[in-house]
């Protein structure tokens, strides 16, 4: 059978967190190739003079969320990924950046709080679904950008193993 199970699951230790530490994105375009093996990153090439852009975030603001995806009459499966975030403070640079963001098929690396660093829109993008503007009412509430991008994928999104990557990685603004 090709679709033979290959691993059991055993408990470990409770060292795991949840949420969403950075993300860097570059428009889709930009990546030339990515070789991926036994689901991991090995290999990115981008045009000259592209990079991905760091973007640091809030704890507890931000998520990734992948969803397998499958139709019994088709016989088909794919994998949704959905990536959430907000941009503190209204500002026209902003605003600006999150026009460009919303006329690009995005590809986007994230940084879980457990160290680990994700691929996703590996092959077709991520794009920008919804965008919410808020100022708040109360002195204590949210003033920004609430950022929802959406995607869809033949494979689960690969892990990164940074190292040589780094150099593809813009710093933080």
């Amino acid at each position: 059978m090709s679709c033979a199970l290959t691993q059991g699951y055993t408990l470990d230790c409770r060292d795991n967190v949840g949420g969403v530490k950075e993300i860097y994105v570059t428009e889709l375009a930009n990546v030339t190739s990515s070789t991926v093996s036994s689901g991991t990153v090995t290999a990115i090439t981008m045009l000259t003079g592209s990079q991905f852009w760091k973007y640091q975030l809030e704890k507890e603001t931000s998520s990734l969320v992948e969803k397998i995806q499958t139709n019994d009459s088709n016989g088909t499966i794919y994998y949704e990924q959905d990536l959430d975030f907000s941009i503190r403070k209204l500002q026209a640079n902003w605003r600006n950046e999150i026009r460009s963001l919303a006329q690009n098929r995005l590809a986007f690396i994230v940084l879980d709080r457990n160290g680990k660093y994700w691929y996703c829109g590996i092959n077709n993008g991520l794009e920008l679904q919804s965008s919410d503007t808020q100022t708040g009412k109360g002195m204590a509430d949210f003033n920004g950008y609430q950022l929802k991008f959406k995607g869809k994928e033949e494979l689960p999104m690969p892990q990164v193993v940074l190292g040589d990557f780094a150099a593809l990685l813009s710093p933080a603004p």
